[in-house]
């Protein structure tokens, strides 16, 4: 995994003063570890609908460390086939109506390039689709209250399978 996007909740975390400071040293470990981290063009969407006007400096900081990768037709098909076998794998169709569309677009971008996903909740990106690879702490400077930031990566072998009972071969053309 050398490619990272980095999920809409982290982003939202960073831009909080009582959050920054480990923020800031969670992104430092992934440049340290030469990660290409990047956020989906859907995540600046996310961040910034409805955002009080006094966060869009801070947050417009935050966002520009990052490339913006654009969804593009591929990933809303994969995104598409991701929300049905969602839907219907044993282990994740009892949720799957709760987790947003948004999070099914960056899941998409992260198998479409065999990227990791840092997100601070882990059940939006769900096993066995994804696996956890580390987590790392984010605490609140003024409480002390602990964030769990999840690094998981996409097991494409899990939606590749489910990917071909959801959609087989003669039902697609053209795959």
């Amino acid at each position: 995994m050398q490619k990272l996007i980095v999920d809409t909740n982290i982003l939202q975390y960073a831009a909080r003063e009582e959050y920054a400071n480990g923020a800031a040293r969670l992104f430092q470990t992934l440049l340290d570890r030469k990660l290409e981290a990047y956020i989906s063009g859907y995540t600046a969407f996310e961040v910034y609908r409805g955002i009080a006007s006094k966060k869009i400096p801070v947050t417009r900081a935050i966002v520009d460390q990052f490339t913006a990768a654009l969804p593009d037709i591929l990933t809303y098909k994969v995104a598409a086939i991701l929300t049905t076998c969602y839907n219907t794998h044993e282990a994740t169709k009892s949720y799957a109506s709760r987790i947003s569309d948004g999070d099914v677009v960056i899941a998409a971008s992260a198998i479409r390039d065999q990227a990791g996903v840092l997100t601070a909740n882990g059940n939006d990106f769900p096993r066995p689709f994804f696996t956890e690879v580390e987590s790392f702490q984010l605490e609140n400077s003024k409480t002390g209250a602990i964030i769990i930031a999840h690094l998981l990566e996409p097991d494409l072998s899990v939606y590749f399978h489910n990917r071909d009972i959801c959609y087989p071969k003669a039902a697609v053309p053209g795959r």
